[in-house]
């Protein structure tokens, strides 16, 4: 996801020591991890989670093999659903129930439904904007879209949504330790990243593992502000914590994700 709140202009940050994919087999201690096929070469203008990013979830879940996963943001449940599918976990994943929306109060992400009958159910309220061709628009991370993916794949019995917004989402059910990986790819402003990595963190396991998506220390890809930028400048002014909480924390090069190896339980100060 991206965030149009997310700073506009490149933090000057120091470089997150990379790892380059074909060792993180060395990182996550698996012997299982497989980066057969996994593409490196892709231009960063061009770079898609769906195509990109997502075979390398997808192989770092295969290894670790989690039984209870924790997603901030949701959206459709492309991620969600990619975790699911490789993995025996259970996934929960939080999502704002109306869905974000930019500084001007527009959709932050909508899509054209001219054909109802592509619609989830509860799709919300539609937009018709003539001036752009006469389609009709949905906002796609709101009502019904939101995880829809996971339940088009019936995979909704290993799925808890929980809908509100992150910073405000009560943790004491949760006891210390009890998830085995966290995603954080929800609201990208320094802010919100910060908040949904101090709650992510006391709830990992030791040895559990944290991922950061839009996350990405190349000067290329942070010049173009946005996402990147807001993750980017939370992970540094989260960094002594993060050291204190991680045994490791590497960019995976090639890709926008930052891993971290959880060490203990206690909550971040």
């Amino acid at each position: 996801m991206t965030a149009a709140s997310a700073s506009k202009h490149a933090p000057t940050l120091p470089a997150i020591a990379p790892i380059p994919v074909e060792r993180l087999d060395d990182l996550l201690q698996t012997n299982t991890f497989d980066a057969t096929g996994l593409r490196t070469d892709t231009p960063w203008d061009a770079w898609s989670m769906q195509r990109d990013d997502a075979p390398i979830l997808a192989a770092i879940v295969q290894a670790l093999a989690p039984k209870r996963h924790l997603e901030f943001g949701t959206w459709e449940g492309f991620g969600a659903r990619l975790v699911l599918e490789h993995s025996p976990a259970t996934v929960w994943s939080l999502n704002l129930p109306h869905g974000e929306t930019t500084d001007t109060g527009d959709w932050q992400y909508a899509g054209v439904f001219d054909d109802t009958a592509e619609l989830p159910p509860a799709a919300g309220p539609p937009q018709d904007f003539r001036e752009g061709g006469g389609h009709v628009y949905y906002q796609t991370d709101a009502h019904g879209f939101i995880g829809r993916l996971v339940h088009d794949a019936r995979l909704g019995h290993r799925f808890n949504q929980v809908l509100c917004d992150s910073r405000d989402w009560d943790t004491a059910a949760y006891p210390a330790g009890f998830f085995d990986c966290a995603f954080i790819d929800g609201g990208h402003h320094p802010k919100t990243v910060m908040s949904d990595t101090r709650k992510a963190l006391p709830l990992l396991r030791p040895g559990g593992v944290i991922l950061w998506h839009d996350a990405c220390p190349d000067p290329d890809v942070l010049s173009q502000g946005g996402a990147p930028a807001g993750v980017m400048t939370a992970l540094h002014a989260l960094s002594d914590e993060l050291h204190t909480a991680c045994s490791e924390l590497r960019w995976i090069d090639r890709s926008q994700l930052v891993i971290g190896i959880c060490n203990h339980t206690e909550a971040a100060a």
